[in-house]
């Protein structure tokens, strides 16, 4: 795992210039990193350079001139130039920016960057973004739009203004973010915590607000917004603002993910505590490296803390170092991070102390950062490790990994090494399948509300330990096979993390009229009452409720209920483990549609005659009363029919399905191999199953059910009724079950087995149809005809009741069979017998017979 340690002081005989330096910031451009430092106090710039090996070294200094002194901002703005990037020290309240040009970490003279009005605002905060627009904050809630012309004067365009619904009144902090062919401007606002985004249009700067998070819609920031960053991921991105109250030392990180249109959605909130030391946070630097992002934060409490960002937007702490005499990071003004010499260089200076400190993070045993459903791999190095599908198994190989199996039922190894298992809820059992309690570790922080052993419901096993926390099932199998005992459970989970819920449920009522009720990024209760009403939940833990009417619901991100109320409702459960619950209302105003979208959903139907989509994901579909139509999609479905005669299609995966009472429809696709083995419960009612590709088993059990199993090797059990069973392709084994069936096993080498039933009531008829089959009588029997016996090819299996357990084949011939007009006729007495219809000749027939 990555460690923090001490490198030197840098700097310390930079005098004046080396105290008071409460803003520095990194130049990652094209060329090595530079950090540049502002010293308000000494009234100058300092910048450093790396070697080869990392170390960081003063390359330049500059005092600032009496005149670019006397209209300094006490502020470091840094904006790319035509030589360099410019540092932005002084406005001269009008027209012009005064800073120095550094290139290659050289300081340049002091110059000016003109623009229309462009420093009016001396308190006023600057972004350059990487269509080559400019924006400023202004104190008075404006964003003003610059574009450089040919002449390098930077022209005024739109101005956008404050509202009731964004968040840059006072600006605390911009930046930007570019996903795909989309870029972003995020602001953090001072007066009212809060962040908002704006999608920049290419061609002409014009801001759109996207969306907008703040204490009013349940994220906890603080009251000052102290650092932004942004970063790239996957299809979106990312944002970390640093907050600090006002009074005291709290701190607070909060991680927002920006979908490729600007939604953002709130996916971590940390706070500080003894074990992290970033209270009072004046400084947060994310560093990208090798599909890595590191996030390092500081502040006033003595400390600094470096986590990991996963894909998913999740903080893992990583280590904290806290102050010392050597290493004094006590009262941290600013901090810099970048990589240099292959490792994560941090730069702090502070309040009391002349020059910088140098902390490094070696990153030479860092691995790859793997994402995805199935088995995920890791190597001989330390690797991240997160599923994104149910069923994951993740196998973290040598090195120390971080290991998160996300949502679903999933299987981890960490192999070896000292190994991280971040621990969730998502409502199913999880394992993880060679857990060493002396190296590995356990963090429980994304669990809500959980802060102590004392919490966790305990059980050792022979082969290791059962965790519960409110019903959520933890399997900790130990690497030796042995017994795991409390204490050693307890002294391996890592507590370093204070992750308290995010929101409180925010409640919104409708009126009698057709309403459409917004939620939030949060946990929303919706309540629609009379009227055909619209309700959108966004992301969040939601309880949606549909009342009377014809009802569109939009459940949005998280784990939301839904539930539809009379009339003919259409909902969207969207991303995340959703419920649906239906009502008892019937007839064609009972008639609902739902959409599960990705999750593993469960779906309840009521009295209606319902269309239920479960979509992607395992899901539970629930039909209840009603003529239902239930349409499995992908993932391991497990379908309810219930009552009525349903419509059941299984869908990709692997489907479990019991179309329960009424006369039943189930439809397979073509999906073949092992994903696409379903099993099948026709239950009471005439039920008709088309199977597809897979290797299927279909139960009819009650009543007069048609089954045909299609491709794939095929398991039919007829059960009670006079069924109609067809193999179709494949190797099928087919049980007639009680009742007079007719079975037509199709082509392949296909099983039937004859039910322990005598009488007329069992007098099956069957077909072989191509291909060598096997016919398996028990010792009770009916009257059965094979229709197209093959001599030298059929099997025919007797049980030993019927031969009465002494005879050799040619004696069963003999004493058994004889010629008649409909073919030869096997009599055992007692009404059993088997006609192999159409022949006319026993030649040969011993030779086919097993005698069992």
């Amino acid at each position: 795992m990555v460690r923090i340690t001490f490198e030197g002081r840098v700097g310390q005989s930079l005098g004046a210039l080396g105290t008071g330096i409460d803003q520095a910031k990194v130049i990652d451009g094209a060329g090595d990193p530079v950090i540049v430092g502002l010293s308000a106090q000494g009234g100058g710039l300092v910048t450093l350079d790396f070697a080869a090996n990392g170390q960081a070294r003063v390359a330049d200094t500059q005092y600032l001139s009496r005149n670019v002194w006397a209209n300094a901002t006490g502020t470091l703005e840094l904006i790319p130039g035509a030589t360099g990037t410019f540092a932005v020290v002084a406005a001269d309240g009008s027209d012009e920016l005064v800073g120095h040009s550094i290139r290659s970490g050289q300081i340049a003279s002091s110059a000016g960057v003109s623009g229309d009005n462009l420093a009016v605002d001396r308190n006023g905060h600057y972004q350059m973004a990487e269509s080559g627009y400019l924006f400023a904050a202004a104190p008075n809630g404006t964003l003003r739009c610059f574009r450089l012309d040919e002449n390098g004067t930077y022209r005024a365009g739109q101005v956008t203004r404050d509202t009731d619904v964004t968040f840059h009144d006072s600006p605390g902090a911009l930046a930007t973010l570019r996903i795909a062919s989309k870029e972003f401007l995020v602001t953090a606002c001072h007066n009212d915590a809060g962040l908002s985004v704006y999608e920049i249009d290419a061609a002409t700067g014009h801001l759109s607000h996207t969306g907008s998070l703040g204490t009013a819609t349940g994220l906890g920031l603080l009251d000052t917004p102290v650092a932004l960053e942004t970063v790239a991921a996957g299809a979106g991105g990312f944002v970390i603002l640093a907050t600090r109250s006002e009074t005291g030392s709290s701190a607070a990180l909060s991680v927002i993910e920006l979908s490729a249109d600007g939604q953002p959605r709130v996916a971590d909130h940390i706070l500080d505590g003894q074990l992290t030391r970033f209270g009072a946070v004046s400084g947060l630097q994310v560093v990208t490296h090798d599909g890595w992002t590191y996030v390092t934060v500081a502040g006033g409490d003595q400390g600094v803390s470096l986590f990991a960002l996963t894909p998913t937007g999740l903080l893992v702490h990583l280590e904290t170092m806290t102050s010392s005499l050597a290493a004094p990071i006590d009262s941290v003004a600013s901090l810099s991070a970048t990589v240099a010499g292959g490792d994560l260089q941090m730069l702090f200076t502070t309040h009391t102390e002349t020059g910088f400190t140098q902390l490094s993070a070696g990153l030479s045993g860092q691995g790859r950062v793997l994402e995805g459903g199935g088995l995920l791999q890791g190597g001989t190095l330390n690797d991240m490790l997160i599923g994104t599908s149910s069923g994951s198994i993740l196998r973290g190989g040598a090195g120390d990994d971080i290991l998160d199996g996300g949502a679903g039922q999933d299987t981890l190894y960490g192999g070896a090494g000292a190994d991280l298992f971040l621990i969730g809820t998502d409502g199913v059992r999880d394992m993880i399948g060679d857990f060493d309690p002396l190296a590995d570790r356990l963090d429980f922080s994304a669990v809500s509300m959980l802060y102590s052993m004392e919490q966790i419901d305990f059980a050792s096993r022979p082969w290791g330990a059962e965790l519960s926390v409110r019903g959520e099932v933890l399997e900790l199998r130990s690497a030796s096979g042995n017994a795991l005992s409390r204490a050693q459970v307890a002294q391996s989970i890592q507590w370093t993390t204070d992750r308290p819920p995010l929101v409180l449920r925010q409640e919104q009522i409708g009126q009698s009229g057709n309403d459409e009720l917004f939620g939030h990024v949060g946990w929303d209760l919706i309540e629609a009452l009379d009227g055909n009403d619209t309700l959108h939940g966004y992301a969040g833990d939601d309880d949606l409720r549909g009342g009377n009417g014809f009802d569109t619901l939009y459940a949005g991100d998280g784990f939301d209920t839904v539930y539809g109320g009379n009339g003919r409702d259409l909902a969207y459960l969207g991303p995340g483990h959703d419920l649906f619950v239906d009502n008892g209302q019937g007839g064609d105003l009972g008639r609902d549609t739902v959409f599960g979208g990705s999750g593993a959903d469960t779906i309840e139907g009521g009295n209606g005659d319902d269309a239920f989509h479960g979509e992607w994901d395992n899901d539970v579909i629930n039909g209840r009363l009603g003529n239902d139509s239930l349409y499995g999609g992908d993932g391991f479905d497990t379908l309810y029919g219930g009552d009525g005669r349903d419509l059941v299609y299984g869908g990709n995966g692997r489907d479990l399905a019991y179309l329960g009472p009424g006369h039943d429809l189930f439809v397979d696709n073509g999906q073949g191999g092992e994903l696409g083995r379903d099993t099948v419960f026709g239950g009471f009612g005439a039920d008709t199953i088309e199977g597809g590709n897979g290797d299927d088993v279909f139960h009819g059990e009650w009543d007069n059910d048609v089954i045909n199993g299609r491709l794939g090797n095929d398991s039919l059990y007829g059960g009670d009724g006079f069924d109609t069973l067809y193999g179709g392709d494949g190797r099928d084994l087919v049980y007639g079950g009680n009742g007079r069936d007719r079975v037509y096993l199709g082509a392949g080498q296909d099983t039937y087995v004859d039910t322990a039933q005598a009488g007329e009531l069992g007098r099956d008829t069957i077909n072989g149809g191509a291909g060598a089959d096997s016919f398996v009588f028990a010792g009770v029997m009916s009257r059965d005809v094979i229709v197209d016996f093959e001599p030298g090819v059929d099997m025919l299996q007797l049980s030993r009741d019927l031969w009465e357990g002494w005879r050799s084949p040619e004696q069963v011939v003999s004493d058994f069979a004889r010629i008649t007009s409909d073919g030869v006729l096997l009599e055992f007495g007692a009404g059993q017998s088997i006609l192999l219809e159409g022949l006319t000749s026993t030649d040969g027939l011993a030779d086919d017979l097993v005698l069992a």
